[in-house]
């Protein structure tokens, strides 16, 4: 999804969130503060340890 939106001139960022205890990791694809294949509730709680 990420090449799709390139090639189609939309900056995406994909970001690597992971909660510690107990630990839990898990990536959506952004643009500013929209996550744009992923709900809320998976993304509460994560913190953000790389954004390609």
């Amino acid at each position: 999804m990420l090449d799709y939106l390139s090639r189609r001139g939309l900056d995406a960022d994909l970001v690597f969130g992971v909660i510690v205890r107990p630990f839990s990791a898990h990536c959506w694809l952004q643009v500013g503060d929209l996550a744009l294949n992923d709900e809320f509730d998976n993304l509460v709680g994560r913190a953000p340890i790389l954004v390609i």
